[in-house]
C-alpha cells in the first residue's frame, strides 16, 4: 500500500486510519502533519487527525446529518418515531414556517407546539384542549366545528367535544425495537444493540440516567472499563453517564468477582456532619492589641460541581481545620443529614484530598497547610473516582 501523502509504500500495521472518512496514511506522515494541521490531508475532507475520547458515532437518522462523529448529546424523538440530533432538528425550522421529517416527510412540531388529533395540524400547546368525549387533544378550529354541529342538531354545546364521528381511535404506545416492528408490554434493556433482556429493577440507584440496564450489558461494559481503567458508567453508547457511589455499591454486590476493579475507586466514603464533631475545649485568648486584619483571612468554598457558585469565608488564622470545614458547610447550606463524599483543598492550582480523622480536624490551619489554599471544595456528587483515600493523612505529611 502506498501513502497518498509521500507516495512511499508502507504496511497496514504502520498506517493510521481517520474516522469517519476512513482515509489511510503512513505513520511518519501522520506524526509530521500533527504539528501543523488538525484535519485529514485529503482534499475537501475535514475529519480530525486526533479523535477526541468523548466523540461517539451519532445515531441521528437524518440522511443529511453533518455530525456523524460528535460528542455525546441527546437525540430528539419525533412523533413519527424517528430520532434526530439537536443540529438537524434545528435545521428543519431554519428559514421555514413548516418542517418535515427528512426520513419519512411527516410534519414535525416545533418547540411548544402539539398536533391536533383530528386535523393533524400543529398549534401552540396552550391552545389545545382535551375533548370531553374521548380525551383527545383538539385545536380551537376543530372544537368550534364540533360546537356548531351540536348547536345545529339542537344539542348542548357547553362542553368541548370532537366533531360528529371524528373521534380518533386510541393509539397504542410503542417502544422502538427492530426496524418495522413495534414492541408493547413490559420494559426491556435500552442499552445493548437489539437487546431484549429484562432490565434490573431500581437501577441505577441514584437515577444518574434514564436508561434501563440488564445484567449482560452491565457485565460487558464493566469488563471493557476494567481493561481501560475507566469508572463504572451506563452501557448506553450515547450516554456513558458515570455511576455514583450507591449504584457502584449495588454493582459490587451483583459482580463480586470484580472486587479488584471496584477497589480502584472511592466507593462508600460518606462524610456526615458527625465526622467533623470535635469535643475538645479550646482556650480563649484575650489581648489588648488584637488586630482583626492580621488574624482573619479569606478563603473560597464551593461544591465540586459548581465552582462558579463559590462563596467567600472569613476565618481566624488560629482556628482549627474542623471549624473551617463546618463553616464551609454552613456557608454552602449543606444540611446535617446531607451526604458528603469528600473534602478537597485547592493549593497552587492542584486539588488535594482531605483525609478526615480526629487528629486532622483538631489541627490549626497553619499546621494543616490551609493558609496556602485558595479554595475548600465539598464533593456532593458521589461520582466515583480514583481511590485517593489510601494516601497519607495530612498529619503524616507534616
Amino acid at each position: 500500500m502506498d501513502c497518498t501523502v509521500c507516495n512511499l509504500p508502507f504496511i497496514w500495521e504502520d498506517g493510521v486510519q481517520f474516522i469517519p472518512c476512513l482515509h489511510i496514511i503512513c505513520l511518519k506522515c501522520y506524526e509530521s502533519m500533527c504539528k501543523f494541521t488538525k484535519t485529514c490531508p485529503f482534499p475537501y475532507c475535514f475529519s480530525p487527525l486526533r479523535l477526541n475520547p468523548d466523540m461517539r458515532l451519532n445515531k441521528c437518522e437524518s440522511p443529511n446529518c453533518r455530525r456523524r462523529l460528535a460528542p455525546v448529546g441527546e437525540l430528539i424523538m419525533l412523533d413519527c418515531d424517528h430520532s434526530l440530533c439537536g443540529e438537524c432538528h434545528g435545521e428543519l425550522f431554519r428559514g421555514r414556517r413548516a418542517a418535515f421529517c427528512p426520513e419519512c416527510d411527516n410534519p414535525v412540531a416545533a418547540d411548544g407546539e402539539e398536533s391536533c388529533d383530528i386535523c393533524s395540524k400543529f398549534g401552540p400547546a396552550e391552545k389545545m384542549t382535551a375533548a370531553a368525549c374521548c380525551g383527545s387533544k383538539i385545536c380551537p378550529m376543530c372544537a368550534e366545528r364540533g360546537k356548531k354541529e351540536r348547536l345545529k342538531a339542537g344539542q348542548k354545546a357547553d362542553e368541548t367535544k370532537c366533531p360528529e364521528g371524528k373521534c380518533p381511535t386510541p393509539k397504542k404506545k410503542k417502544k422502538k425495537g427492530k426496524e418495522g416492528e413495534g414492541v408493547t408490554g413490559g420494559s426491556r434493556c435500552s442499552c445493548g444493540l437489539m437487546c431484549e433482556n429484562e432490565p434490573l429493577p431500581n437501577f441505577p440507584s441514584e437515577n444518574e440516567c434514564e436508561h434501563e440496564v440488564c445484567v449482560e450489558c452491565l457485565a460487558k461494559t464493566l469488563e471493557s472499563n476494567e481493561k481501560s481503567k475507566l469508572v463504572p458508567c451506563c452501557p448506553n453508547e450515547m450516554c456513558r453517564a458515570p455511576y455514583r457511589s450507591e449504584s457502584v455499591l449495588a454493582l459490587r454486590v451483583l459482580f463480586p468477582e470484580r472486587k479488584g476493579y471496584f477497589d480502584m475507586f472511592e466507593v462508600g466514603y460518606h462524610f456526615g456532619f458527625e465526622k467533623l464533631k470535635d469535643e475538645k475545649i479550646m482556650e480563649v485568648e484575650y489581648a489588648d492589641d488584637f488586630d482583626t486584619q492580621k488574624r482573619m483571612f479569606t478563603i473560597k468554598a464551593c461544591v465540586t460541581e459548581d465552582e462558579e457558585g463559590s462563596v467567600s469565608i472569613e476565618f481566624d488564622r488560629k482556628g482549627t481545620f474542623g471549624d473551617l470545614l463546618r463553616d464551609a458547610r454552613k456557608a454552602l447550606k449543606i444540611g446535617v443529614t446531607d451526604k458528603v463524599y469528600g473534602y478537597y483543598l485547592r493549593i497552587d492550582g492542584e486539588d488535594k484530598v482531605i483525609v478526615i480523622s480526629p487528629e486532622v480536624i483538631q489541627q490549626d490551619l497553619a499546621t494543616a497547610g490551609v493558609l496556602r489554599a485558595t479554595m475548600v471544595m465539598v464533593d456532593m456528587s458521589g461520582i466515583v473516582s480514583a481511590n485517593r483515600h489510601v494516601a497519607q493523612t495530612t498529619s503524616e505529611k507534616k
